[in-house]
C-alpha cells in the first residue's frame, strides 16, 4: 500500500478536501495529514481513515500561517517504511481508477513519478484544461527520500512544486511525468503576498546552480530600491520559473496511463 502525506488546510474549502482525500482512500491508498496541533481537534472529525501527525516546526514564520514543510513530509515518509510513498496537494481528487497504485509503484521505482492537475468546474466533470504551469501529486520510491535537501519550501506556497522534480532531474535519476489526466481540481482564487517572493528566492537559489544566471539575479537583488527595478526582477524570476518548467519537460520521459 501506497502512503501519501499531505497536509489537509482548515478553512472554507474543507467539502472539497473531504471529497479529494476520500477519493484516495476508496483506492487504497493511505493517507498521512501532518498539521499544527491547534488545527487537528477541527479537522480529525471530518476525515475518518486520516493519521493526523501533529508538527511543532510549521511554516508560519514564512507564510503567517502553519503550514509544512516539505522537508517535515519527507521526513514522515522516511520513517514510514513504506517503499512506495507519494506527496499529494489536500484538495487533489483522484478519479477512481483500479490501476492507478500499481502503475505509481512501478514507475516510481528507483525516482519520481509526477504530473499536474486538471482544471475542472467540479469532480464530476469529464473534461478540463491541463495547468501548465505545476505540479500536484509526487509519487516516489523510498531509496530515493534523501535526495531533497533541507528547505523552507511548503505545501500549499509557490515553487515547491518545481523544485521538487528539478531534485531528481538534476542527480541524473528516473523521473516520469504522468501526462494523463488522472488528478483534478477546482479553480479557487490565490493571492500573491511578501511569502511570494521568499519562497521565489529560495527557488531561486536552489535551481541557478544547474540553469545558471546566478550573477544577473544577484545585481538584481542589489540594485531592487526602486519600483522599477523590483519589476525587472520580477520579470527576471518569471523567466527563471518558464526556464525551469521547460527544463522539467525536456529532462523527464513523457507517460500515459492507459
Amino acid at each position: 500500500m501506497i502512503l501519501i502525506a499531505t497536509s489537509i488546510a482548515p478553512g472554507a474549502r474543507i467539502a472539497v478536501q473531504v471529497t479529494a482525500v476520500q477519493s484516495w482512500l476508496d483506492m487504497g491508498f493511505a493517507v498521512a495529514s501532518l498539521n499544527a496541533p491547534e488545527e487537528i481537534d477541527a479537522l480529525q472529525g471530518q476525515f475518518p481513515g486520516v493519521e493526523f501527525i501533529p508538527q511543532l516546526r510549521t511554516g508560519k514564520l514564512e507564510a503567517s500561517k502553519p503550514v509544512i514543510y516539505i522537508s517535515e513530509l519527507l521526513h514522515h515518509l522516511r520513517q514510514s517504511g513504506r517503499q512506495t510513498v507519494g506527496i499529494v496537494n489536500s484538495d487533489i481528487f483522484l478519479p477512481p481508477n483500479r490501476d492507478l497504485m500499481d502503475f505509481a509503484a512501478e514507475n516510481s521505482k528507483g525516482g519520481l513519478l509526477f504530473g499536474p492537475r486538471q482544471e475542472v468546474q467540479d469532480f464530476g466533470a469529464s473534461e478540463g484544461k491541463m495547468d501548465p504551469f505545476g505540479f500536484d501529486y509526487f509519487f516516489m520510491d523510498a531509496t530515493i527520500l534523501r535526495i531533497w535537501p533541507e528547505s523552507r519550501f511548503c505545501l500549499g506556497m509557490p515553487f515547491w512544486d518545481l523544485w521538487f522534480p528539478l531534485v531528481p532531474i538534476f542527480a541524473g535519476l528516473p523521473a516520469k511525468k504522468l501526462i494523463s489526466p488522472v488528478a483534478k481540481h477546482i479553480p479557487h482564487p490565490t493571492q500573491r503576498d511578501d511569502s511570494f517572493f521568499l519562497f521565489n528566492n529560495e527557488f531561486a537559489g536552489a535551481v541557478m546552480p544547474v540553469l545558471g544566471g546566478g550573477e544577473t539575479y544577484r545585481n538584481l537583488v542589489a540594485e531592487a530600491s526602486t519600483p522599477d527595478a523590483l519589476e525587472r526582477l520580477a520579470v527576471w524570476l518569471d523567466g527563471l520559473t518558464r526556464t525551469a518548467i521547460s527544463h522539467i519537460d525536456r529532462c523527464a520521459e513523457k507517460i500515459e496511463l492507459g
